[in-house]
């Protein structure tokens, strides 16, 4: 008799145990389960309460080049659409995540034409004694045109930092012309910020010295020459 209601008694804690204890919310009289919310109100009216979205940039502008279509980062760096490396860039832009715990993160899709990116982002943050909440919400970016530094290099005059001088003495251009046709043929002249023409030769301008370096570096495997520096 003993060991039968010993049996029954732990039957009984048993079904208590499995019984979900359930109150109604004083907000909105939904009836919820206040183990899983761990609060005296329900998760909805919770998340009402408290929104954990609070502080984080909603909308933010990234600076897009159209000439070489590159997005500062800082440095200008190309990126296409819909990548990882932007996703990056516009994540870097948005001030406030370092208080809450980024789920997930990705691109909704908008026109090209319409100069917006949307980026939908989902947060979880602590409110309250082990209450984790979690939201889903937008942030939209506005591409704004911005020529880079590159490329107002290349569109304003006098920006060059280093400058190679090619001249021939002689009654024909035929070396002149050989050197065109090669650096035509290798495309050589993608660095060069521009070409001046002069009676003996001609003068290339670069951005940098050591672009000036490959192309003398280049004349001298196709043609016998002679170099002079000059720091001015």
């Amino acid at each position: 008799m003993e060991t039968e209601n010993i049996s029954r008694v732990t039957e009984t804690t048993k079904s208590r145990k499995q019984q979900k204890t359930e109150i109604i919310c004083p907000d909105c009289g939904q009836i919820f389960d206040p183990t899983i919310a761990k609060s005296t109100i329900c998760i909805t009216c919770l998340s009402k309460k408290y929104d954990i979205s609070e502080g984080i940039t909603k909308q933010a502008v990234l600076n897009w080049c159209r000439y070489c279509k590159r997005y500062q980062r800082p440095p200008w760096v190309y990126c296409e659409l819909e990548s990882k490396e932007l996703l990056a860039i516009c994540l870097k832009k948005i001030r406030g995540l370092k208080h809450v715990k980024l789920m997930d993160a990705a691109f909704r899709w908008t026109e090209e034409h319409s100069k917006r990116i949307r980026v939908e982002l989902t947060i979880r943050k602590e409110v309250g004694s082990a209450v984790w909440l979690e939201q889903t919400f937008e942030v939209e970016f506005v591409v704004c045109w911005v020529q880079c530094d590159d490329c107002k290099k290349d569109f304003t005059p006098h920006t060059w930092q280093a400058s190679l001088q090619v001249r021939q003495r002689a009654l024909h251009k035929k070396t002149f012309l050989f050197l065109e046709q090669v650096m035509l043929k290798h495309n050589i002249c993608s660095k060069v910020l521009k070409i001046e023409e002069e009676p003996d030769g001609l003068n290339f301008f670069f951005r940098s010295k050591n672009q000036s370096i490959q192309l003398q570096n280049f004349f001298h495997t196709m043609v016998p020459l002679t170099c002079k520096d000059s720091k001015e």
